[in-house]
């Protein structure tokens, strides 16, 4: 008898490097999460580990960030082939702050 084929499409990890802007509290079940970091930050990696073994994750890895909102999905194809779980993970990347310049001009 062939064995079945397993319906389990959940992470049991997933987060961003930089570790100091990584969000807290990852849970099997919520699917969506969002960060911020400061502008200098133009550059995320993100991670994820699959709960079953032999499940399919994709959307990992090195991310180029735009100021302002970027989206990412980290999609898990369980065993089956079928089954599917997309977490989604929204960085906001800081614009940079305006530099104001007050100029005092004098006739010499």
């Amino acid at each position: 008898k062939e064995e079945e084929k397993s319906t389990d499409a959940t992470l049991r990890n997933l987060g961003i490097t930089p570790r100091e802007y990584d969000f807290t509290g990852f849970k099997m079940g919520t699917r969506n999460y969002a960060v911020e970091v400061p502008n200098d930050v133009e550059e995320i990696y993100v991670y994820g580990y699959a709960t079953n073994e032999n499940a399919k994750v994709t959307g990992l890895g090195a991310k180029d960030l735009k100021e302002g909102k970027n989206d990412f999905s980290v999609k898990v194809t369980a065993e089956d082939g079928q089954t599917t779980k997309t977490y989604t993970i929204t960085v906001t990347r800081k614009t940079k702050g305006k530099i104001h310049v007050w100029v005092d001009w004098e006739t010499i």
